[in-house]
């Protein structure tokens, strides 16, 4: 069963208020869990409250370190007909290596209350073929910004094939994520960008935040400022070869957790990572975070 925070804080007005409603927050953060056993695979998914829309989508791998990698983090629109509200939120994780490790992944999601209608849903899928990595970039609408990202690798089979990063660019224009084989596979295979659209004015204050790349960290964390609040974000592991970073190996490094943080309200994106058998070539990890200081009903 899902369980839900509400947080609806208000902000104070100002004389430029007086006319208009005060700004308030009008969120609500939901989360599921898989089972935790050794299954080879395993895929949960979350669907935020009636009238809400999914924003930013989070998972988190427990158990099994080294051994399990997150295949898919994305947000789901789910009407075929007439608007289509984006609802939930949808998290796959596999294994990389046999294991009889007991593992579980968990899926949560940032749901805002918005307009029907005011929030589009963005996917690109790349090629499919058996280049050992591959990137998608699903861009927004004309006058829409990002403020919800996710990334998914092939869904069906184990571990083969894995998420390596999926993250909104700048200008939060679109979003672009990257998968890579974690061994030799050979079948044709490919990678889907996911972005959630929405018109600026339905957020005060809308930034991108970006950490540092950390090089050989397990962990990295995007800081929203302390009166805003983080909506969405995504996260890259980088390879450190040069100026122009390629991949040029089978992927040593597992994405394990792109996580809202925060006791009360999430104001930071932490990410994790984990080397494959405790060893891996140069690389560095890197979090994003997407902050508004207000969202509008």
């Amino acid at each position: 069963m899902g369980v839900v925070w509400v947080l609806a804080l208000a902000a104070a007005s100002t004389t430029s208020d007086v006319a208009r409603a005060a700004p308030t927050w009008n969120i609500e953060r939901v989360e599921a869990a898989s089972v935790n056993d050794s299954s080879h695979r395993k895929e949960v998914s979350v669907t935020c409250p009636p009238s809400h829309h999914a924003l930013g989508a989070w998972a988190m791998i427990d158990g099994a370190q080294g051994e399990v990698a997150l295949k898919a983090v994305f947000p789901l629109a789910t009407a075929v007909l007439g608007p289509n509200p984006v609802e939930e939120v949808v998290a796959v994780a596999a294994e990389t290596v046999d294991t009889a490790a007991l593992w579980r992944v968990r899926v949560f999601a940032t749901c805002a209350e918005l307009p029907l209608g005011s929030v589009e849903w963005e996917m690109t899928t790349s090629p499919s073929n058996s280049d050992a990595h591959k990137s998608a970039t699903a861009a927004c609408g004309e006058g829409k910004v990002v403020v919800g990202a996710g990334g998914a690798a092939m869904l069906n089979g184990k571990g083969a094939v894995i998420l390596t990063a999926f993250y909104p660019d700048a200008g939060l224009t679109q979003v672009t994520a990257e998968a890579s084989e974690s061994v030799v596979y050979g079948a044709n295979w490919e990678v889907s960008a996911f972005a959630v659209c929405a018109h600026p004015s339905l957020f005060d204050g809308l930034m991108l935040l970006t950490s540092a790349l950390l090089p050989q960290s397990g962990f990295a964390w995007a800081d929203c400022p302390p009166t805003t609040l983080d909506i969405g974000g995504g996260a890259a592991i980088v390879p450190d070869n040069g100026p122009t970073p390629t991949r040029t190996t089978p992927a040593q490094v597992h994405l394990t957790s792109v996580a809202a943080y925060s006791a009360v309200i999430p104001r930071s994106v932490g990410v994790g990572a984990e080397p494959r058998n405790g060893t891996s070539p140069e690389w560095s990890l890197q979090a994003y975070a997407i902050c508004a200081e207000n969202v509008r009903a």
